[in-house]
Parts: structure tokens; C-alpha cells; sequence
């Protein structure tokens, strides 16, 4: 039997599931890009995935985890070893108890905010339409602006973290150890499991008109017609503007090479407009870096991750 084949019938054994090999990837992103995943495999609950840590190392083989497939470009070359997906009950179960929600990486952040306004807790509303997991969004400290102090992340939140470590280990990360910052943490080379959340009580009523307003303003501003990642680069610290604004004041706005174009409506995202390739996607990041760097002499940072 193929060394492939082995691998295959292997991984089944320790999920207990199916195994897909060489599966598009484009159909579990945002950007509806990206080539095949070697393997594509779904494991049931925290045992089958600590097997697989386990396994993927003693194989040699790379382990990448795929949330929500937003914030995120695969290239079209695909990716080497096992690519993860947190798409069982297990990983996408919600718990609440008290003011405290305990959130399964593989919980969407739009269940999550719906979970805490159905049970009047406060806090999360500036998040709402945020695409992605609460695995991505705790790497990631996903984040967005409000109307009190500025900025809310998913980070002000969070008591602590399972996390599964390369070796397979499970452990319980505090909020001291979890590095929050904006658009990242200490969470790399992490697995997240589930996330503790501590919320405030609140009126159903005006939490639930808090979403409907943010997921308002999100669609008034953003790109929702074509496929995207969400916005590209990371907002330059200490600096008055935004990325978006940046490339804006570059001329950059419906800038395309073949399928992939700076949106017109916001700066700071990239469309498919059908058609695009990774490195469709790859030339027009470098076009705009370049491009912002020679006007403004900012040296923009991807928050995308490539892949």
C-alpha cells in the first residue's frame, strides 16, 4: 500500500471519522482561494485531536488548523501534512454559566454574540459580524472599533484558554500568559480548544440593538458582494490614519491584477472578483505595500495570514 494510503487509513483509525485527501481548500475560505490540503481531517473532541498532535509529529507532518477559513490566503500550491477542521459539536459548543461563557474554538464569533445577548450579557457587541471562529479570533485578538473608548477586542474578555501544546499536552493558559495586543497574542504554536469568557449583565433589548447597530455600520462600510479575507493589512500603530486610508490616498481603490482588485468601497480589502489566484492576491499585497510605502513611508503589515 502507498505510503499515502497508510497515512490515510491511519488518521481514520485515530478520528473515527473520514479523512479526505487532496480536497480544495477554496471552499472553506472566505476568499474562495486556495489549493488542496494533503489531508483534511475532523476530529471529534479533545482525545482524537491530541491522537492527532501526537501522530503528526511522530510523522513529521505538519499540522495547520483552519478555522473559519476568513483572515486567511492559501496558497494555490495548497497545503503539506494534515489540515485541521473544528467543524464537530464538540468544538462548537457554547456554554453559559453566569456571566461567564465558555466558547469552543470552533464556535462561530456570530453564535457566540448571540449566546451572550440571549442570556443579557454585555461586551461582545462591537464584535458582532466578524466572520471567523473563536479559535481565529483568540489567535488573532480580533477586534473593532466602538462608540465608548475606541477599540473592543475579544481579548478584554477572556479569563483563559486551553490550549493543546505541540507534544500533545493539554493546558489551561491564564489571561496573564495569553499576550493580548493588538491583532495578535502569545496563542502561536497553540492549539485552542475553548475559550472562558467573563461578560457584564445587561438588558436583552439594548444589547440586542447594540448588534443590529454595529452589524449596520459593518455592512455600510465594508466589502460584502465579493469574495474577501477581510481587511488586508494591519492599522499602522501610532499613526493617524488607517491602512485603509492609506492605500485610499494612493489611488490604490479598484486597482485589480486579473482576478483579484482593491475593493472600492473600502481600501483595506481585497476582492475575488471570480477568478483570482493566490498569486493574484500575493502581486496586488506587494503592489500596495509598495506603493504606500514610496507615498506615505508607512510599512504596511499583513494581518491576513498566508499560508
Amino acid at each position: 500500500m502507498p505510503k499515502k494510503e497508510i497515512i490515510k487509513e491511519e488518521l481514520k483509525e485515530i478520528l473515527g471519522a473520514a479523512v479526505k485527501e487532496r480536497e480544495r481548500l477554496a471552499r472553506y475560505t472566505t476568499f474562495k482561494i486556495g489549493g488542496p490540503a494533503e489531508f483534511l481531517a475532523s476530529p471529534a473532541d479533545e482525545k482524537s485531536l491530541r491522537k492527532l498532535v501526537i501522530y503528526s509529529r511522530l510523522r513529521n507532518m505538519p499540522l495547520t488548523v483552519l478555522g473559519g477559513g476568513s483572515n486567511i490566503l492559501i496558497k494555490d500550491k495548497g497545503v503539506k501534512g494534515v489540515v485541521v477542521l473544528f467543524d464537530s459539536p464538540f468544538f462548537k459548543d457554547i456554554k453559559v454559566e453566569g456571566a461567564s461563557i465558555n466558547a469552543g474554538s470552533g464556535a462561530s464569533l456570530a453564535k457566540l454574540c448571540k449566546a451572550a445577548c440571549e442570556n443579557s450579557l454585555s461586551g461582545l457587541e462591537p464584535l458582532a459580524g466578524i466572520p471567523g471562529t473563536v479559535g481565529g479570533a483568540l489567535i488573532g485578538n480580533a477586534g473593532s472599533r466602538n462608540d465608548e473608548d475606541g477599540w473592543t477586542s475579544i481579548g478584554d474578555f477572556v479569563e483563559s484558554v486551553l490550549v493543546c501544546d505541540p507534544e500533545g499536552e493539554y493546558r489551561l493558559l491564564k489571561k496573564n500568559e495569553l499576550g493580548f495586543d493588538y491583532r495578535k497574542s502569545n496563542l502561536d504554536g497553540y492549539i485552542a480548544v475553548q475559550a472562558t469568557l467573563k461578560l457584564k449583565k445587561g438588558r436583552k433589548e439594548e444589547i440586542k440593538n447594540r448588534i443590529a447597530y454595529y452589524l449596520k455600520r459593518k455592512k455600510a462600510a465594508q466589502e460584502l458582494k465579493y469574495p474577501n479575507a477581510g481587511c488586508v493589512f494591519k492599522n499602522p500603530q501610532d499613526h493617524g490614519k488607517t491602512s485603509g486610508q492609506l492605500i485610499d490616498e494612493c489611488g490604490l481603490k479598484g486597482r485589480r491584477i486579473n482576478g483579484a482588485q482593491v475593493s472600492r468601497k473600502h481600501a483595506n480589502f481585497i476582492i475575488n472578483l471570480g477568478k483570482a489566484t493566490s498569486g493574484d492576491v500575493l502581486k496586488l499585497i506587494d503592489l500596495i505595500k509598495k506603493d504606500v510605502k514610496k507615498v506615505h513611508g508607512v510599512s504596511l503589515e499583513e494581518e491576513i495570514k498566508i499560508i
